[in-house]
């Protein structure tokens, strides 16, 4: 239900004479042995104040006459400055968190045993509304007078690409080197070269409110910065692949990985001009590899890998045989040569086998960044009014000698404003 209220002022100089202050409604029920349950039924306190003593001429009866004759007695609010209470001095609103825009002003009330509570502030007075983030006065800020809202721009608070370094494909802990951060409260997006870690799957990251510090790894607990990329297979024997610009490339740190134990190792070069990586043989190739002899009359022989393999050059003693001088039977797995080989000569082949994912290993220097918002509370100093109306429709007034006038019962109470 809407509050009926005027904006204007109880007459302050009758007010300074006033007394009263905050009350609270709770509800107690008796119990045996004399015990008693207690039960708040507000949540906040509502002020009640009296002024039947603070009318001291015909100055001020007229004005307070006047005052109540516009408000309807009990019908319309006000605005009343309640002297023993009127100030609030750096009060914190809240944590910056460089999304909210749209505050409302409040004041704590502690005491030394750290009880507090909370009262919202809903008529601070014009022009005494000064928003700080951390000791910095903001700027650009609008006041809502008439419920306490203040507006303040956009990002309060808000640090964008902030650097932590660069990943070195071992080290796991970055820090924000002056440790403003706190995770779970304010915002803290963690980017990998520009790419938000929370967007991409293959990261993680956890983070020390305490030290600033933020661990980020792969999902495997491997350090970011090593990567892996499947270049091709080995079915075309292709030497060379083009990969692209790999970024930040480490110099010298590509290798291949070997499909299987007893291949050799293949050298690998990185053209970041050209994007070509290109090998100094075909990656799943076995060189020199002695083939066993299995038949009686050392005409067929059989190799390893077949079918998936594919025969490149055979050697005997040595000395490499003409291609024309054999034939390969990738089915049954054997080497079957045109004439009777003269005995006890080695039999070495060099192979490749066929359908293996030929995968190149790298290391990159990513930069490591993080937009996040300071731990400096957004506070406000102002002075404020409390809402009230007249807790009576009676004017009960008389007339003293010497010019003197009483009124009594003149009692307020404060009314609640959303």
């Amino acid at each position: 239900m809407a509050i009926i209220f005027h904006d204007v002022q109880f007459p302050p100089a009758i007010a300074s004479g006033a007394s009263g202050g905050p009350s609270f409604s709770t509800g107690i029920v008796s119990l045996p042995g004399g015990w008693e349950q207690r039960t708040g039924r507000w949540e906040h306190g509502q002020c009640k104040y009296s002024v039947d003593q603070s009318v001291k001429n015909r100055l001020q009866f007229n004005e307070l006459l006047a005052f109540f004759r516009a408000r309807r007695g009990k019908l319309y609010a006000f605005r009343f400055k309640d002297w023993t209470d009127f100030k609030a001095d750096h009060e914190k609103i809240q944590a910056a968190d460089g999304v909210t825009t749209t505050l409302q002003l409040k004041k704590t009330y502690t005491d030394d045993a750290g009880y507090t509570e909370e009262r919202t502030i809903t008529k601070p007075v014009k022009d005494t509304v000064h928003v700080y983030f951390g000791s910095e006065e903001l700027t650009g800020v609008t006041v809502d007078y008439s419920t306490g809202a203040v507006t303040i721009p956009a990002n309060v608070g808000l640090i964008t690409g902030e650097s932590l370094g660069n990943t070195d494909s071992t080290k796991t802990t970055f820090y924000v080197s002056s440790k403003p951060i706190k995770y779970g409260t304010n915002i803290l997006t963690v980017y990998v070269d520009g790419i938000k870690v929370t967007d991409v799957s293959a990261y993680a990251y956890t983070l020390s409110s305490e030290d600033g510090s933020v661990v980020i790894r792969n999902n495997d607990g491997t350090a970011l910065g090593n990567k892996t990329q499947v270049v091709g297979t080995t079915d075309d024997a292709v030497l060379s692949y083009n990969i692209g610009t790999i970024k930040n490339y480490v110099l010298g740190s590509i290798t291949v990985k070997k499909a299987v134990s007893f291949f050799d190792d293949v050298a690998a070069t990185y053209d970041q001009t050209t994007g070509l990586v290109t090998f100094d043989k075909l990656p799943g190739t076995s060189t020199g590899f002695e083939v066993n002899v299995t038949s009686s009359n050392n005409t067929i022989y059989s190799f390893p890998g077949a079918p998936d393999g594919k025969l490149y050059n055979v050697y005997l003693n040595g000395t490499k045989v003409d291609p024309s001088q054999y034939t390969v039977d990738y089915t049954a797995n054997t080497i079957t040569f045109a004439s009777y080989p003269t005995g006890g000569q080695t039999l070495t082949i060099d192979f490749v086998l066929k359908g293996l994912q030929t995968t190149i290993a790298y290391k990159q220097v990513l930069p490591i960044t993080v937009d996040y918002t300071s731990i400096a509370d957004i506070t406000a100093s102002f002075e404020f009014d409390v809402p009230c109306r007249f807790d009576t429709d009676d004017m009960p007034a008389s007339y003293e000698v010497f010019e003197q006038f009483n009124w009594t019962g003149i009692n307020l109470v404060e009314v609640r404003i959303k």
